[in-house]
């Protein structure tokens, strides 16, 4: 997914941003474990509850199946989105491809 502004602008701020601000929000804000790591202090206090197979137990949210869920989920979303507004992004004013991309579509 963080790719895709790649994509979109052409360089990679806006992916290192929305990571920096994700994990900022797991950790510094809801105050959730991340690779097993807890920030002493945080916002809020978020407790997940539930089977460790979904919610990842005391290694965070993201070792939890919940999250790759959600992800394959959006992928679909994300991509829709990067076709229908970012595609000419990929090739330049020449028509050259950017990011030597191969299609998919064959």
């Amino acid at each position: 997914l963080l790719v895709v502004p790649l994509f979109l602008h052409g360089t990679l701020a806006h992916s290192v941003g929305l990571h920096t601000g994700w994990t900022f929000a797991i950790t510094a804000l809801f105050g959730l474990p991340l690779n097993g790591a807890v920030v002493p202090r945080s916002t809020m206090r978020v407790a997940l509850t539930g089977p460790e197979l979904w919610t990842g137990g005391n290694y965070g949210p993201l070792a939890g199946l919940a999250a790759p869920l959600l992800w394959l989920l959006t992928y679909p979303l994300v991509f829709a989105y990067a076709n229908r507004f970012g595609a000419d992004r990929v090739y330049d004013e020449r028509g050259a491809n950017r990011f030597n991309l191969q299609s998919i579509s064959g």
